[in-house]
């Protein structure tokens, strides 16, 4: 049982440092040149975007993440050095990258990356932008705690005497 455990936390804490690692990339890499001219940038962006875009990615990842995240608790819910750091992620994941999302950052996507100079005009586009960019940094934040918790929990659980059972 406790290989099937590891497992378990080994693919949640890998699949949770994937996740941090693309939001640090978008964060870095894809928004500055995102938000570099709006509205041109949003509409080259949504030109780019055409076939796939992160919202493919993300939400389906995040789900697997968040199910990978309740399986590790169940399965060191007795654990509870392991189960505590495990919870902690949950939460700050289910928060933060899945209810703040919806609620808030759903709504900006679709005007910025669906909508765009169709339906708003450039000063809303301008300021969702800045908005969008400014409240992301809390999701950049909380996946980042959420992926440190979740190492702790994977180291805690690695030095536990019943590993090699």
């Amino acid at each position: 049982m406790s290989t099937v455990k590891l497992i378990f936390i080994s693919v949640f804490t890998w699949c949770i440092c994937i996740l941090f690692g693309a939001i640090v990339f978008n964060t870095l890499v894809f928004y500055p040149n995102v938000f570099y001219r709006v509205p041109q940038s949003l509409e080259l962006t949504m030109q780019f975007l055409k076939m796939r875009g992160p919202h493919h990615f993300f939400p389906p990842f995040g789900g697997a993440i968040i199910l990978l995240n309740i399986v590790s608790i169940l399965f060191y819910w007795k654990t509870g050095n392991v189960r505590n750091s495990l919870v902690k992620s949950l939460l700050l994941l289910v928060v933060f990258e899945f209810i703040f999302s919806i609620t808030f950052f759903w709504e900006k996507n679709a005007i910025l990356f669906i909508e765009g100079q169709k339906k708003h005009s450039i000063e809303i586009l301008q300021q969702t932008a800045i908005s969008f960019q400014k409240w992301h940094w809390v999701r950049v934040f909380t996946t980042g705690l959420a992926s440190i918790l979740a190492l702790l929990a994977f180291s805690k659980a690695l030095n536990q005497k019943d590993i090699l059972k």
